[in-house]
């Protein structure tokens, strides 16, 4: 070998050496800034010598992001907790649970939207993850996502695994049923073998009374009453049909036996005391009641669900009875203070709910600020109630003027106004929920109800074909706005025409045609 050569070699040998020893040294340097400073002690020394090992390090660090991101959220830091879950969600995309941690939060700041996208893009990696399945059909499901969810369930009918597709099915199968196409439902189920499964046996009874068959539905729910699983849900669709066929002895047997399905739970025990307040058994709900304090004096959700018991049903008495329970457990009392307002305006004792308001928010000045939207709607209830109308609307308006209002309380102070007789307020809290919330469909058919009965046809063309778009709307309003809506008083009216043909489509002609006659 010519000494060139050995020369070249030498040196080639000594640059590898210091090469190789740069490496370690830089290695050594980054791991232990990943693992003291960083604090991410799931890195290892390879990783930082190696391409796949750097990314291994992406997805720690967007791991330890997701884990800081749920500190923050704790600590009720919105801000941080969002900048940290979509920087955690980047970095490590397949994190199932920073994905549904951080749709929540989307869904919290009003962006159900983003919350999609976020879902649906995880899905591909993560379709075999249950947990991760099922909340983002479940999501697309509840949020009237249809077209997205249609799309998502025919890809994933065609996954290898046999339990990806049963979900998939059964999520498709759900939409067919909620857009009224019975047969479609019914179809996707027998074609993936899901009719005797319990939801799909609770889908097919759904469908079934739906149609007009109240006995084959119940008949139907055998497999779901039979699985445990699945046999709450099954007692309370029975409940349901017995209810709506007015089947009082049904309905009690129903309680009773969801009742010794789950006797430890409250659910059960609140079902049965409705059913008992509906029937005007006084002493059998006087004993039910103390029973129900007594096994759960120690629970305070179960106790806050009765609180609210009390307060649909006007009874200041036992909500009372809850706050004392509230004290006596030094939890905090805020709740049941709202909830003991709450029975005393729905018992008509406007004055002693106003007074407790009051009190409280002396007591407790930050509920002005943390419970606005909550106090103003009720205590202007309470106003209406002692006819101090112009104090009424000045909290009325106070009230839509709250940046974090929910649809579902703004839609409760609507049905209160109305039973005042103020159809206009109503009208204008009732618009306000379908602005902050556009997809909650129940605040928007009551909505379209009251401009119809209103005469309002300056806005109701805009908030019909919203309504129209949606799942299933409601014949009974539709029939109500086309009677409205064709009206002879209404032929001038330049949408007349495209509207009712629309109805038309919904309704059915022959039902179109009855709804018009006078």
């Amino acid at each position: 070998m010519s000494r060139a050569r050995i020369h070249w070699l030498r040196v080639g040998s000594v640059a590898l050496l210091a090469l190789t020893t740069t490496t370690a040294l830089i290695g050594t340097a980054f791991w232990l800034y990943f693992v003291e400073v960083r604090n991410l002690r799931e890195v290892h020394f390879v990783d930082t010598v190696t391409p796949s090992g750097w990314r291994h390090i992406r997805t720690a660090f967007g791991d330890r992001a997701i884990l800081d991101a749920d500190t923050a959220l704790r600590a009720n830091d919105l801000n941080a907790a969002l900048r940290l879950y979509r920087i955690g969600v980047a970095k490590s995309p397949r994190n199932a649970s920073g994905r549904i941690a951080l749709a929540k939060l989307y869904v919290s700041l009003r962006r159900p939207d983003l919350a999609r996208d976020l879902l649906a893009r995880g899905l591909p990696a993560l379709a075999e993850n249950t947990d991760y399945l099922r909340f983002s059909l479940g999501f697309l499901l509840e949020f009237q996502f249809d077209t997205e969810l249609r799309a998502v369930a025919d890809q994933l009918l065609a996954h290898p695994s046999i339990a990806v597709r049963h979900q998939a099915a059964l999520h498709a199968a759900a939409v067919a049923f909620h857009r009224g196409n019975f047969d479609g439902a019914e179809n996707v189920l027998v074609t993936h073998q899901l009719t005797d499964s319990p939801d799909g046996a609770l889908l097919l009874a759904r469908s079934d009374f739906e149609r007009g068959f109240p006995e084959l539905a119940l008949a139907r729910l055998t497999p779901a009453l039979n699985d445990p699983a699945a046999q709450t849900a099954a007692l309370t669709l029975a409940a349901q049909i017995h209810e709506r066929l007015g089947r009082a002895p049904d309905i009690a047997r129903n309680a009773t036996l969801r009742l010794a399905d789950d006797p430890l739970s409250p659910t059960p025990r609140l079902a049965l005391l409705q059913h008992l307040r509906a029937q005007h058994r006084t002493a059998d709900l006087a004993r039910e009641i103390d029973s129900y304090l007594q096994l759960f004096s120690h629970d305070e959700s179960a106790l806050l669900a009765l609180g609210d018991f009390a307060a649909h049903a006007g009874q200041p008495a036992l909500a009372r009875r809850i706050q004392q329970l509230f004290a006596q457990n030094k939890w905090s009392p805020d709740a049941p203070a709202f909830l003991y307002a709450e029975a005393c305006i729905a018992a008509t004792r406007y004055a002693d709910g106003l007074a407790e308001l009051d009190r409280y928010l002396r007591d407790q000045p930050s509920w002005a600020s943390r419970y606005a939207p909550v106090f103003d709607g009720l205590r202007a209830i309470a106003l209406l109630g002692l006819h101090r109308d112009d104090d009424a609307r000045l909290q009325l308006e106070h009230l839509l003027a709250q940046p974090n209002l929910r649809a579902e309380n703004l839609s409760a102070v609507a049905a209160r106004l109305l039973a005042f007789d103020r159809p206009q307020s109503a009208r204008a809290v009732l618009t306000r929920a379908t602005e902050i919330d556009p997809r909650n469909q129940a605040a928007l058919t009551d909505l379209v109800r009251l401009e119809a009965e209103l005469g309002q046809f300056d806005t109701l063309p805009t908030h019909l074909r919203r309504l129209l778009a949606m799942r299933r709307p409601s014949r009974e309003v539709l029939t109500l706005v086309y009677r409205r809506l064709g009206s002879d008083l209404n032929l001038l009216h330049p949408e007349q025409p495209a509207l009712l043909a629309a109805l038309r489509l919904h309704l059915g002609r022959e039902v179109a045609l009855a709804a018009s006659e006078p």
